[in-house]
């Protein structure tokens, strides 16, 4: 897959060609100056990052048909693999004709010779049209040849983890006809840890789908199974029948989402939200299947279920006899030569384990999947993942090749196909990972994304293996550090409810040493304190402030979220003191 030399930021969707001649009389030396000056003042703009800023200089017609966040996203990924600016030389600056398809009038084209930290001596130029008697920046591009070189890539994971504050360590594998390439940023715990690199295990959650496909169509390989075996055939005779709308659920409907079952079992004790899967038992399961009931047809369209996943990798381990990890093992990572691809860990790889982290950076539990372990419980490192990635494209030979080369023919079972047949893409994610894989088995390429936070790597993923793909600009992260209040009885000042719309109120409590907050309509979530009136939560990028009168009482909270500051006042009269 080969990709333009010119990676242009279109500002409007307009195709531009630089070799036109001039044509425009009224263009006066003036205005090439003038032109040139708003130019300069518009790339300084970008390269500072002053994205909105640039946004604004734009035409207001083409404001009127882009939106600010397309534009930040669009000048992001064009810009962030590139690096800083060394140094930007005009090298001419004329009309030319209207542009294809635009509408007629000035234009001018102010063409450089620039060189970046990650890209020396490239050619750069922004198209100017003349509009409301000024001249406004109308579309930019910049020459990169091929693919980004390892050194741009991880430009962009350094923004991701070290300015946007959006990783902890984020891993990218790529293979292709001219082998494989690992880059890494970051570190396996926000606080400490080791760098992490191509033999860091990460969560993979959902992509365990991806191999139980696989263990699913081996099987079928193996005359063990059909695709359209009822899975009742495959569990305890003790069992009643398990069907969706009078009809038995098969083995290819779980793999394709399309049994009825639901997301997750209803039964799940979920005594810990951060592991939730933990605690419900192959008993549990039994219980529930026992109990389902599901009168209405199966749609046509798929209703993603893990419990469905789970259950198709239960009911191969039974049929194989053996345990879910030992089958895969034996059938799908010896072969392929997985060895670092495990659901439980020894103490050599837990010491190499990327920590999952939330989405605010602070680390959480791993997820533990005991009865479900097909759904997603496995762990990878990006070399175990790209020895996967290359038989699944072709690249290399394997005796599982037609297997996987049946669980990626069929639409919806693990992988996700779009219109082409060729491109198969699936994301996994856990409380505290995220990854991503994605495989062209007609141009034999894949790229592989792995992240140990609740943050979403699926844009990078996106933008490497389609270009056209843009990276998501992150608004970098407020992280807060924790102290501890000399005494906890001093928070109970706060200790109340605050409104802050007619309709949304934040009530405030103390249990022992540890404080809360419950907004409407929410669970209650504890909050730590940053200083001794401000508190902040873990689990979501938030904050809570506490302000008080002249007269030393609290009278109002404000809530931080989201870059906005919305103001709430306290209910009733404060707490008496104690």
């Amino acid at each position: 897959m080969r990709f333009p030399v010119r990676l242009t930021l279109r500002i409007c969707s307009l195709a531009w060609l630089l070799a036109f001649p001039p044509a425009h009389a009224q263009v006066t030396p003036q205005d090439l100056e003038a032109a040139t000056q708003v130019a300069a003042g518009w790339l300084a703009a970008l390269d500072s990052r002053r994205y909105a800023e640039g946004y604004e200089s734009l035409a207001p017609a083409l404001k009127a048909s882009m939106r600010l966040a397309a534009f930040e996203h669009s000048t992001y990924t064009v810009r962030v693999p590139l690096g800083a600016l060394r140094q930007r030389v005009v090298k001419s600056a004329a009309p030319i004709q209207s542009p294809v398809e635009a509408t007629k009038g000035d234009y001018i084209v102010v063409e450089y010779t620039s060189s970046f930290e990650g890209l020396a001596g490239t050619a750069e130029s922004v198209l100017l049209a003349k509009q409301d008697g000024k001249w406004h920046p109308f579309s930019y591009s910049v020459k990169r040849e091929g693919d980004l070189t390892s050194d741009q890539l991880r430009r962009v994971l350094h923004d991701r983890v070290e300015v946007a504050r959006r990783g902890v360590g984020i891993v990218v594998g790529i293979v292709d006809k001219s082998g494989p390439r690992v880059v890494a940023e970051g570190r396996t715990r926000a606080e400490g840890g080791k760098a992490v690199d191509g033999d860091t295990p990460f969560e993979i959650g959902s992509l365990t789908k991806v191999f139980t496909a696989v263990l699913l169509a081996d099987a079928v390989d193996r005359g063990e199974v059909q695709l359209n075996d009822p899975v009742s055939k495959y569990l305890p005779a003790t069992l009643k029948a398990l069907k969706a709308a009078g009809t038995d659920i098969t083995l290819v409907q779980l793999a394709t989402h399309t049994s009825g079952l639901p997301r997750i079992p209803s039964n799940m004790p979920m005594r810990d939200m951060d592991n939730p899967y933990a605690d419900y038992t192959v008993a549990m399961l039994y219980e529930f299947l026992d109990a389902f009931e599901h009168p209405q047809p199966v749609r046509e369209g798929r209703q993603y279920s893990n419990l469905g996943y789970g259950l198709l990798g239960h009911a191969l381990a039974l049929r194989a006899g053996m345990d879910y990890e030992s089958l895969l093992r034996k059938r799908v990572l010896d072969p392929l030569g997985m060895k670092d691809t495990v659901i439980v860990m020894d103490a050599a790889m837990r010491d190499r384990f990327a920590t999952a982290h939330r989405a605010t950076l602070y680390p959480v539990a791993a997820w533990d999947i005991p009865a479900l372990p097909g759904a997603g419980a496995l762990r990878s490192t990006m070399n175990d993942m790209l020895k996967f990635a290359e038989v699944s494209v072709g690249l290399k030979p394997s005796p599982l090749a037609a297997a996987i080369r049946l669980a990626q023919g069929m639409q919806g079972v693990a992988w996700s196909a779009g219109a082409n047949a060729d491109v198969a893409v699936h994301a996994g994610a856990t409380g505290g990972s995220n990854c991503v894989m994605a495989a062209d088995r007609k141009e034999k390429r894949a790229v592989v994304v792995m992240g140990n936070s609740a943050n979403p790597v699926t844009d990078i993923g996106s933008h490497l293996f389609l270009r056209s793909q843009p990276l998501l600009l992150q608004r970098p992260q407020v992280l807060r550090k924790e102290v501890k209040l000399a005494d906890p009885a001093a928070f109970d000042r706060y200790v109340g409810a605050y409104s802050l719309t007619s309709d949304f109120s934040i009530a405030v409590t103390r249990e022992g040493d540890r404080y809360f907050s419950q907004a409407s309509r929410q669970p209650k979530l504890e909050i730590f304190p940053a200083s001794e009136t401000l508190f902040f939560l873990k689990v979501v990028e938030a904050a809570l402030e506490f302000s008080t009168n002249a007269a030393g009482d609290v009278t109002h909270l404000t809530l931080l979220q989201g870059g906005a500051a919305q103001r709430g006042t306290r209910l009733g009269a404060p707490p008496a003191p104690r």
